[in-house]
């Protein structure tokens, strides 16, 4: 097996995109890496916006005579494991939604540019809220 590129002979890893306030990505990216068997990798993205340039436009599909099927490419695990995500997990404060109308829709329009992102390479999506501090009880109709 000493052979092998080192992604043929270890097991896959898992790829997150982390979207939006940066200043948490390397705080979630060591928990991921550090407390995750096998280690789950992050790749860190500002702001939302950013999400069509990792996850990419979809490729046509060869029409040629000549079949590859059952065929990978040569850096076809390197891609998957370095440069696309699976899940694109979006952080969001939580003052960005709770009332500001306004807020709120600046919030689905970014939300509604990372789904058509993600869509071209049928990855899921986790929408994080993030508080500095405790809001108190969760209401009895919530918990």
């Amino acid at each position: 097996m000493e052979f092998y590129p080192a992604e043929l002979a270890t097991p896959p890893l898992a790829l997150v995109a982390l979207l939006g306030l940066p200043d948490l990505h390397s705080k979630i990216g060591n928990y991921l890496r550090s407390n995750h068997r096998p280690p789950i990798n992050s790749i860190s993205v500002p702001e939302p916006s950013g999400a069509g340039r990792i996850f990419g436009e979809r490729k046509p599909l060869l029409t040629s005579g000549v079949s590859a099927l059952g065929i990978l490419k040569a850096d076809w695990f390197v891609k998957h494991r370095q440069r696309r995500p699976g899940v694109a997990a979006v952080l969001f404060e939580r003052s960005a939604v709770v009332g500001d109308p306004a807020g709120w829709q600046r919030v689905c329009s970014q939300l509604e540019g990372v789904r058509a992102a993600t869509r071209v390479a049928n990855a899921r999506i986790v929408v994080v809220m993030v508080q500095d501090v405790a809001a108190g009880e969760v209401p009895e109709d919530r918990a």
